[in-house]
């Protein structure tokens, strides 16, 4: 029967092969480990060179001069575009008094929903390409129930 203390002489060796293996392992990591806080600290630390800084100072001017340009392209209106609208010359002729309560655009047309300064409410349809009134439409309450029944009534 075998002591405790003491290993078959083909366990040792395959334990002292492992213990020397893992010994290579881990000096390996530890190397480069150091290798990679040397290479961190290295570019961190290093001031960049003359032509390095004149590179990196043509390349953000080339940049900002083409997001420039591309910001003048998509803002600027074709001409045939300007062709269609004149927004300067538009006008819409409103009572004085009148107050706008609410708009809505679409297709060339604007909805204005207003209060004129006699009461009431007005919706106005009106055409900016073309420059006219499609419609006015006003909004009269009624004080006959009967009629108000009635399109309750054909809703359902």
């Amino acid at each position: 029967m075998q002591t405790p203390n003491k290993l078959d002489p083909e366990v040792e060796y395959i334990r002292r092969r492992l213990l020397r293996l893992m010994v290579i392992s881990l000096i390996v990591t530890m190397l480069l480990i150091c290798a990679v806080l040397i290479a961190v600290i290295y570019k961190t630390t290093r001031r960049p060179t003359v032509a390095q800084e004149i590179d990196k100072t043509i390349l953000q001017q080339e940049i900002r001069t083409a997001v420039q340009e591309e910001i003048k392209a998509s803002m600027s209106i074709p001409e045939s575009e300007k062709a269609k609208t004149n927004f300067k010359s538009i006008k819409i002729d409103l009572p004085s008094g009148t107050r706008i309560l609410s708009q809505s655009i679409s297709e060339g047309e604007i909805s204005l929903e207003i209060s004129p300064p006699k009461g009431g409410t007005e919706l106005i349809i009106y055409n900016y390409r073309e420059g006219y009134i499609v419609a006015r439409l006003r909004i009269v309450p009624t004080t006959d129930t009967s009629s108000s029944k009635t399109i309750n009534q054909n809703t359902r």
